[in-house]
């Protein structure tokens, strides 16, 4: 007539658990019956199958990009994996290929659908500002013709313009202004394109 207790250990501590991908395979959970004077346990192995997983696509970011390898991406591409995949920076591939000026990569990604305008996850910026702080002039343009916003600042204020004219990168600021850059953008300190060439000693860039 003594109440018995069930009691749970090792991989679940309670009659009910919710299982998640990580946690297929096979586990073992230790169950114990006991009426407060005598008890009795015994192991149960519980296989949890890895089932109904979402498809992962492949980060095209870490494997071509990074490399410059032209036909692996469009290799990628063409297996179907997607042109606006990020990488473990939360950075997508787009933004990497225009940061490193590889303009074919940037036109491939640009054809298979990538934001032209997404940004990083980690750092609030386009390609196109990162081409243009880098004076990869033919990336820039390729961006433009795709209708990249071409007054989109990084979360300094800083736009693409600003930041080519840091660099004195002369040939993209062309580029830039031709495109439609507002010369007089401020970042959030109040600095425009201009002043800050002015303090490169590049006002000819402007």
């Amino acid at each position: 007539g003594d109440g018995v207790t069930i009691s749970y250990t090792g991989w679940m501590i309670s009659p009910t658990y919710k299982t998640g991908f990580d946690d297929a395979g096979e586990h073992t959970v230790t169950i114990t019956a006991s009426d407060g004077k005598d008890e009795v346990s015994q192991d149960v192995t519980v296989t949890v199958n890895n089932l109904n997983r979402a498809p992962i696509l492949q980060a095209i970011s870490d494997v071509a990009v990074k490399e410059g390898d032209t036909d692996k991406l469009k290799a990628l591409i063409g297996k179907g994996a997607d042109p606006n995949a990020k990488d473990i920076l939360g950075s997508p591939a787009l933004i990497g290929a225009a940061c490193a000026g590889h303009t074919e990569m940037v036109e491939a990604l640009l054809a298979a659908g990538a934001d032209v305008n997404g940004k990083g996850a980690l750092v609030d910026s386009t390609a196109l500002v990162c081409a243009a702080s880098e004076g990869h002039t033919e990336s820039v343009k390729a961006l433009l013709a795709a209708g990249a916003d071409v007054n989109a600042k990084n979360e300094y204020g800083q736009s693409a313009l600003y930041l080519g004219a840091q660099g004195c990168h002369t040939e993209s600021l062309k580029a830039l202004i031709a495109g439609g850059a507002d010369i007089n953008a401020e970042t959030v300190n109040g600095n425009t394109a201009l002043r800050v060439a002015e303090l490169m000693g590049c006002t000819k860039a402007v």
